[in-house]
């Protein structure tokens, strides 16, 4: 990885690509694990988790996209004072009293964006 700090991305961009490919049946599992995993909770119509967060904040409003951005984010953080500090600068940005969130995921996540700020 070192020797390959400042790289130019014409030379290590396609052999990190192609090291990043699945197999085809393996990848054919993970998208009928997505898929079921979506029907499931789509069918469960649940008051609370993730289904009633993407009911909230949906992903074309501006808290959606921020949580959006939040998780994929949080994966690449590598220690607990810089998620800190990531979340608390993603969750201070957003208008919380976002018109139709409700519920108790919403509910908690206008609270911790009040006690970040």
């Amino acid at each position: 990885m070192a020797r390959l700090w400042r790289a130019d991305e014409r030379e290590c961009l396609q052999p990190l690509l192609a090291a990043a490919r699945l197999p085809s049946a393996q990848q054919q599992r993970i998208d009928a694990l997505a898929r079921r995993l979506a029907q499931g909770m789509r069918a469960r119509r649940s008051r609370v988790g993730l289904e009633s967060l993407m009911r909230a904040f949906p992903l074309g409003s501006p808290a959606g996209l921020a949580l959006l951005s939040l998780a994929e984010s949080l994966l690449r953080v590598p220690d607990a004072a810089n998620a800190d500090r990531l979340i608390r600068d993603r969750l201070t940005r957003i208008d919380w009293r976002a018109p139709g969130a409700a519920g108790l995921v919403a509910g908690a996540l206008r609270v911790a964006g009040a006690l970040v700020r």
